[in-house]
């Protein structure tokens, strides 16, 4: 193991403790969240909740593109571990990594609060964007 290698290794452990993992568990949570209110609103005939569908549907919509995201970051963690080399599905991940900080940015811009504490608390999933979209530009191709 090269020292290159090694320290994208170490690299690529920390981005999936620090960024990875807890993003996949507030996705769940925010899916599970998403998903009941969701039911109440539209299953339920004596709903409390006073928010318009089209709210709703917007919700559903990021929650949606975050989980491609999530998806991405996890199947270019595991590439990564693997190779250096470019995935062939690099155009699927570039749209995967889009998709979950488009629904990042969305989370931070709907929310209560000042820009800076927004950014800290719900802007993180946007490193790991950055650092395994550091890692696909980086990457050599399959034939060099």
């Amino acid at each position: 193991m090269t020292k290159k290698s090694s320290i994208r290794t170490i690299f690529l452990r920390v981005l999936a403790v620090l960024i990875l993992a807890p993003g996949t568990f507030a996705g769940a949570i925010w899916t599970l969240v998403v998903g009941a209110r969701t039911y109440e609103r539209f299953f339920k005939q004596d709903s409390t909740v006073d928010i318009d569908s089209g709210t709703y549907l917007v919700a559903g919509i990021f929650t949606i593109l975050g989980w491609f995201g999530i998806v991405t970051g996890w199947k270019l963690y595991e590439h990564f571990l693997r190779s250096s080399t470019l995935p062939e599905w690099h155009v699927r991940a570039w749209s995967g990594l889009f998709c979950g900080s488009l629904a990042c940015l969305a989370l931070v811009h709907t929310t209560a609060g000042d820009l800076p504490s927004r950014l800290i608390a719900l802007g993180w999933p946007l490193l790991g964007s950055l650092g395994l979209g550091g890692l696909l530009l980086t990457a050599k191709k399959a034939g060099d």
